[in-house]
């Protein structure tokens, strides 16, 4: 489990807020010294998701502020039942594809069997007709990915495989959530030299970095309350970890730590790891973060 804790994961826009009925690693409350010396945002709460990249396994826990993986409009009326399907296996009746669905709660916490109504792929635009009824235009291997209070999103497909070994495409996670209902490929991205499809952005859902959601609006030293609140090539760290921040939690902007003449731009801050030894995915070994130094 990576464990950074300079970090402010006050929030992250793609995770639902139930947790997975699955094992996964767990924060236990800081207690004593620890409770003294915790760099972590006091807004912290935590939520557990599974990332997967292809065929290799790694739990991670991830905190969602209370956000919802979910965006979009929602309806009145809820039909179905307890999971009537296995969004891995995709058991439905032929026409039919099994999605995630909100149940018991405004949020997407079981599964049921739904008409394929449209045949947009991955990465393709999509319209998503709510939480209840939980349709959309996408094929059937496949489901709406929202971004935006509209129902607009990318069309983003399933994991294949089994929840405990689940399979994605190159370059993708998989991401478990939703009491396990939700099972989607996210692209994976560098938050160095991010490519992530309009109007996603790169942002850190422990360990990877991955093309989500991403609001966009604080600058580089001002305050924020989730992850996805910076801008382009910024995250959200605890006050602790930079010299100045108004608030308990502040922009600070990525660097490469290959990069001899990388310059930090607030005054008193200079390029630090951004994983712990040996913790870094492969690939993003040299992604750094403008931080004050270790005492």
């Amino acid at each position: 489990m990576t464990s950074l804790p300079w970090v402010a994961r006050v929030g992250a826009a793609l995770i639902v807020t139930a947790t997975l009925g699955m094992s996964a690693c767990t924060n236990e409350p800081p207690s004593g010294d620890e409770a003294e010396s915790s760099t972590i945002a006091d807004t912290e709460t935590d939520s557990e998701t599974t990332n997967t990249t292809q065929e290799e396994e790694s739990t991670s826990e991830v905190d969602d502020g209370g956000a919802s993986f979910y965006a979009g409009p929602e309806d009145d009326t809820t039909t179905g039942a307890p999971p009537d399907c296995d969004p891995f296996a995709q058991d439905c009746p032929e026409g039919e594809k099994c999605v995630p669905y909100a149940w018991s709660s405004p949020s997407l916490d079981s599964n049921k069997c739904v008409p394929v109504l449209g045949s947009q792929g991955e990465g393709e635009p999509c319209t998503y007709s709510g939480v209840f009824e939980s349709t959309d235009d996408c094929d059937e291997t496949s489901f709406c990915f929202i971004f935006n209070t509209e129902g607009e999103g990318l069309c983003q497909s399933f994991c294949t495989g089994t929840v405990d070994a689940p399979v994605c495409g190159q370059g993708q996670t998989c991401v478990i959530d939703g009491q396990g209902s939700i099972n989607l490929c996210i692209d994976t991205c560098d938050p160095l030299a991010p490519a992530c499809p309009e109007p996603l952005g790169c942002t850190w859902i422990s360990p990877d970095f991955l093309c989500t959601s991403h609001e966009e609006t604080d600058l580089l030293g001002e305050s924020c309350e989730e992850i996805a609140n910076c801008g382009p090539g910024l995250t959200c760290v605890d006050s602790e970890a930079l010299p100045e921040c108004a608030s308990t939690a502040c922009c600070a902007e990525f660097c490469a730590l290959d990069d001899p003449e990388a310059v930090c731009t607030l005054e008193g801050t200079q390029c630090e790891p951004f994983y712990s030894p040996g913790q870094a995915p492969e690939g993003l070994e040299n992604v750094g973060i403008c931080i004050a130094p270790p005492p």
